[in-house]
């Protein structure tokens, strides 16, 4: 069982569902928590549907900005029990009858507000005493070595921060993978990078799940990388591959004689026989024509993760011509 969450600075645009469609692809959450959606619950209505979750929350956005959604899969069952514009709470019960609680924050960006994401942090700990973990975008900072580049970052807001958590009984879980969660700039002379996205747990949950991993990942879109609390090893069984027309397919000047001739023009057979057949062509045709373009996604990540580990000047530059290589 595995939970993402992403910060994923819209998803009103076109190009949402193939990014959202890759990122559940790759991590394959059973829970997935969306923070600073910038659209309203019917977006993330046919969002659901399209991703394969069977349940959605929304809190929706206020003006142009914010808005959270957390979707689900029927691994948990899932009870709301909270939520604003910050976090939505839930109760989870897990197929081996284990109960707890998971929370998805979003923390004020203004560090004016700071103080009121860390009253919100305590307000939420007094409200259960269920094995509790919180994951998302705190907007805070637990350390200097959460930052990288330009001016360190104040200590009066790392103790605040770092405060708040010890009221709360929360412990930060590790971070696999590549230190920093947020990216701002793209030269070294003004890069800055901060672990903004992490989860925090109770040593209650910790005793719950005591072989977690918290990874750190990549994606097509956005300044923040998504993170993947994995609770166990998944034990689903492998999804039956259904045939789907690419896009892609549609820049290819030979598309219609490959539909043509897959079709069978001149064949007089009924229609559920041509659709089958034409469905086995564009399979062949497309593995003859195209590379395997989910091989091709894995590559460009596994190469913008080199990148993001190297931190040069060369390094960078191709890590943002990858990332939207990758978005395209």
């Amino acid at each position: 069982m595995s939970i993402t969450s992403w910060n994923c600075r819209g998803i009103g645009h076109k190009r949402a569902i193939p990014i959202l469609w890759d990122l559940t692809r790759s991590y394959k959450p059973d829970i997935l928590f969306l923070s600073e959606t910038m659209v309203n619950s019917n977006r993330i209505k046919d969002l659901c549907h399209i991703l394969n979750f069977n349940h959605w929350y929304v809190v929706d956005r206020s003006g142009r900005g914010g808005g959270l959604a957390l979707l689900w899969k029927d691994t948990f069952d899932i009870t709301i029990t909270q939520a604003n514009p910050n976090y939505i709470n839930v109760n989870v019960k897990d197929r081996n009858n284990i109960h707890w609680r998971l929370t998805g924050f979003y923390g004020y960006p203004e560090r004016r507000k700071r103080k009121d994401s860390w009253d919100l942090l305590r307000h939420l700990a007094s409200l259960s005493n269920l094995p509790w973990c919180i994951i998302g975008d705190f907007n805070d900072l637990l350390s200097s070595n959460d930052k990288k580049g330009t001016n360190p970052h104040p200590y009066y807001l790392i103790q605040g921060f770092r405060q708040a958590t010890m009221d709360c009984g929360l412990e930060d879980l590790p971070l696999i993978g590549h230190p920093f969660t947020w990216i701002k700039g793209n030269l070294p002379n003004n890069l800055v990078e901060e672990r903004l996205d992490r989860a925090l747990a109770t040593k209650d949950w910790h005793h719950l799940f005591a072989n977690f991993l918290l990874s750190n990942g990549v994606a097509g879109k956005s300044d923040h990388s998504p993170i993947t609390l994995k609770l166990q090893a998944n034990l689903s069984n492998p999804l039956h591959k259904y045939f789907r027309f690419e896009n892609i397919w549609l820049e290819d000047p030979d598309i219609e004689r490959a539909v043509k001739y897959g079709w069978g023009y001149h064949n007089k057979e009924g229609v559920e026989n041509k659709i089958n057949s034409c469905k086995k062509y564009l399979r062949i045709w497309s593995r003859r024509k195209h590379v395997n373009l989910c091989k091709s996604i894995d590559i460009l990540k596994l190469e913008m993760e080199k990148c993001r580990n190297a931190q040069g000047t060369t390094e960078w530059g191709l890590y943002f011509q990858l990332q939207h290589q990758l978005s395209h």
